[in-house]
């Protein structure tokens, strides 16, 4: 499973020059110790995509996984809280978890999952 691609927000600055990670199935983020993420989410399918963020295993996983849906031509920022959505344990501990799926989260993604494009944004 392939990390999407981490940008670092710079204090009183702008960020480094960034490429968006191409979407898959299902892909990690780095979630580092307790710092502030946003995944930058864009979509230039014909085909809405599910987002899905993952719950982890902190203390607010009980609250569930995330859909966010990416309409064509859309972009969206979606805040990652780490204890709700970093996986501490597993495979993947130190990591968020995403999915692209339907418009409704149920099944595969119709169109070609590589126009989904990400990015991690560490603020």
């Amino acid at each position: 499973m392939a990390d999407i691609n981490r940008v670092l927000g710079v204090r009183d600055a702008g960020s480094e020059t960034f490429e968006l990670s191409e979407g898959a199935v299902e892909q990690t983020a780095v979630a580092g110790q307790d710092e502030l993420y946003c995944l930058l989410v864009e979509n230039s399918d014909t085909n809405t995509a599910g987002v899905i963020i993952k719950a982890g295993d902190g203390i607010r996983s009980s609250i569930g996984d995330l859909l966010v849906t990416v309409a064509q031509n859309e972009r969206k920022i979606i805040n990652l809280d780490s204890s709700r959505f970093k996986m501490l344990s597993g495979d993947n501990a130190g990591k968020f978890v995403i999915q692209i799926k339907n418009e409704a989260g149920t099944g595969a993604f119709g169109g070609t999952i590589t126009n989904v494009k990400l990015a991690a944004i560490q603020l």
